[in-house]
């Protein structure tokens, strides 16, 4: 509703607010899910847990073998406030520091991309295909 003297009050909000969808961290998690399950042709997985406490929302992507007694292992951790998305924390063994903390959708793909394609994880993936196709000379 415009008051009669709105003419002389200047827009004060800054040119970029506008409606755009922003992808949530859990949703950037489980589209890299299903990519690596598209990817290894399901000789591995990954999934999302997610869990919370004291208004903090912990979202834990682990690297999944399911022939191999559905063997898992932590990849990386988002934290966020319960009831903001961003900004958010991503814990990595991948990282130098324990952390990178970051303040958007961007950020945290790049941080997330950095996490999943270090060597700690490459090694990881490798060990895991090793002992997989160990497995099936095996049978």
């Amino acid at each position: 509703m415009s008051t009669a003297n709105s003419h002389s009050i200047p827009d004060l909000w800054p040119q970029e607010i506008v409606f755009t969808p922003v992808l949530s961290p859990l949703t950037i998690l489980r589209h890299q899910a299903e990519l690596l399950a598209e990817k290894s042709l399901g000789v591995l997985k990954a999934e999302v847990v997610t869990g919370g406490a004291d208004k903090v929302v912990f979202h834990e992507f682990r690297l999944v073998a399911p022939s191999l007694d559905n063997y898992s292992r932590p990849l990386l951790i988002v934290r966020h406030d319960m009831d903001l998305p961003y900004p958010c924390s991503v814990l990595s063994d991948a990282f130098e520091q324990d952390h990178h903390d970051v303040d958007s959708p961007d950020q945290l793909m790049r941080s997330v991309e950095r996490a999943l394609s270090s060597g700690v994880t490459r090694s990881l993936i490798n060990s895991l295909l090793a002992r997989i196709s160990e497995q099936a000379d095996v049978k």
